[in-house]
């Protein structure tokens, strides 16, 4: 039996969240979705997770560098993900991998 990935997606805009909810999930993928940092830090502390897909830019304590953090040292074998949105003209997201 395969294994099916996890997905801890973290994104405030509610439309953004559903919109990569669905591609991952049409992809295969176990999507966890959550919209604050907070929400992101429990999970992490209390699930596991295979890839971490955050917004940088979080409205609430802390951001995604915070939530990118928390992952790394909890479960350092999971895959890291950022995102930030650009300009409002522009109407995209970069996704950045981390080196190593």
């Amino acid at each position: 039996m395969l294994k099916t990935n996890r997905v801890l997606l973290v994104e405030d805009n509610d439309e953004i969240r559903a919109v990569f909810k669905e591609g991952l999930e049409h992809r295969g993928l176990e999507v966890v979705p959550t919209a604050t940092v907070n929400q992101a830090l429990s999970l992490i502390a209390g699930e596991k997770f295979d890839v971490l897909l955050s917004d940088l830019h979080l409205p609430d304590a802390g951001d995604g560098f915070t939530v990118v953090s928390a992952m790394r040292h909890t479960q350092p074998k999971c895959s890291n993900a950022r995102h930030e949105r650009l300009p409002r003209a522009s109407r995209g997201h970069v996704c950045n991998s981390p080196a190593g």
